[in-house]
């Protein structure tokens, strides 16, 4: 018996994930630079060439103190 699982994990785009967590996404572009927003660790992310995305379970997470943030690139 085979089991399909569903990603029920969204992706966001920086600037969705910006609105989000209730920040400009110019703000959330910076603090990847930085390494820092509001005080701590950015949220995590994943970057592929130039394009970055955010799970939102991530972005839960670092809302609720709970994430460090890390980035991880995707090599083509």
């Amino acid at each position: 018996m085979e089991v399909n699982t569903v990603n029920t994990d969204p992706w966001l785009a920086s600037k969705d994930a910006a609105v989000y967590i209730g920040y400009k996404p110019s703000t959330l572009r910076r603090s990847r630079v930085s390494g820092t927003l509001a005080g701590k660790g950015t949220p995590k992310f994943t970057k592929a060439g130039t394009a970055v995305r955010y799970k939102k379970s991530d972005l839960d997470s670092w809302l609720n103190n709970d994430g460090d943030g890390y980035t991880e690139e995707i090599k083509e």
